[in-house]
């Protein structure tokens, strides 16, 4: 298994593990694994936080999450 370590300043790591906290780890996604979560899945989410936080919300968690999985998706 292969590990990827990013570097960040401390600051971005704290505003990633917010964004983790405060909206991942409670969504409808969060129980998923990496295979089974569909694009629907992840638009529907986004949608409804959209309605509710705002679109600067949505961006910040967009950037994470297509990062995340960017490294956890399985290569073919």
């Amino acid at each position: 298994m292969n590990v990827v370590k990013i570097s960040v300043k401390e600051t971005t790591f704290n505003r990633y593990e917010g964004l983790y906290r405060n909206y991942i780890k409670q969504s409808p996604i969060s129980g998923q694994t990496v295979v089974s979560v569909r694009s629907i899945d992840i638009q529907t989410w986004f949608n409804a936080l959209n309605a509710e936080k705002g679109y600067h919300t949505v961006e910040r968690l967009y950037k994470l999450l297509t990062a995340f999985l960017n490294i956890a998706s399985p290569k073919g």
